[in-house]
């Protein structure tokens, strides 16, 4: 992938990393931006300039691992494992309705553990990354350290939002009159912060490339 610079790597994979867009397909969910690839192309971006920071270091070596995980992550979500599992639990037990929301409790209660996993192992890439321009940016002068202080102060509002997400999701299971339009909010707060990040990482990393 040498015909593709190290920025534009960066970027798009920042783009694989930070948005998410499902297509149902019968049984299959299909992700248009899969995780793996974000991880795999900020792996490959990072490489040429790792040396540069020790979370930079850190960064490559949990990028490159993270794309395999998240390659596993990606079948499994993609074949709605856990669906099946939960279809194979309940069989036979459909007129028990005790049972039914007990085991419904169950399965909500391990998507959302998932899910917030998932959540904070793309915020602690984001964590390494925004570090690692920030120290970068204060070595090089205090006329270019604004920038990785931007990048820093948007990561920070980016991942509270991911937090508030994860707890508005939490309660939309254990206090069901909790009205989805939370999460939606916070979702769309998530995608405007994301897009930010991506637009400050763009103008960061010609100076830290240098």
């Amino acid at each position: 992938m040498n015909f593709i610079s190290n920025k534009a790597k960066l970027l798009v994979g920042l783009f694989f990393l930070l948005f998410d867009l499902n297509l149902n397909m019968g049984t299959i969910n299909f992700n248009m931006f899969p995780t793996f690839i974000g991880f795999f192309l900020i792996s490959l971006a990072i490489q040429p300039i790792e040396k540069k920071s020790s979370y930079f270091v850190s960064l490559r070596k949990y990028s490159f691992l993270m794309s395999y995980v998240f390659v596993v992550i990606y079948l499994i979500n993609m074949f709605g494992a856990l669906d099946a599992l939960y279809g194979m639990a309940v069989k036979g037990h459909t007129d028990d309705t005790a049972y039914m929301s007990r085991m419904a409790m169950i399965f909500n209660s391990i998507q959302l553990v998932l899910n917030a996993a998932l959540i904070f192992m793309v915020v602690y890439a984001m964590y390494l990354l925004v570090n690692g321009y920030k120290e970068i940016t204060e070595k090089q002068g205090m006329d270019i350290e604004r920038y990785g202080k931007q990048f820093f102060n948007t990561f920070q509002i980016f991942a509270v939002i991911k937090i508030l997400y994860i707890a508005a999701y939490a309660m939309l299971i254990y206090i069901p009159n909790t009205l989805e339009i939370i999460m939606a909010a916070f979702s769309a707060a998530s995608m405007i912060a994301s897009v930010v990040l991506i637009v400050q990482a763009r103008k960061s990393y010609t100076f830290i490339s240098e």
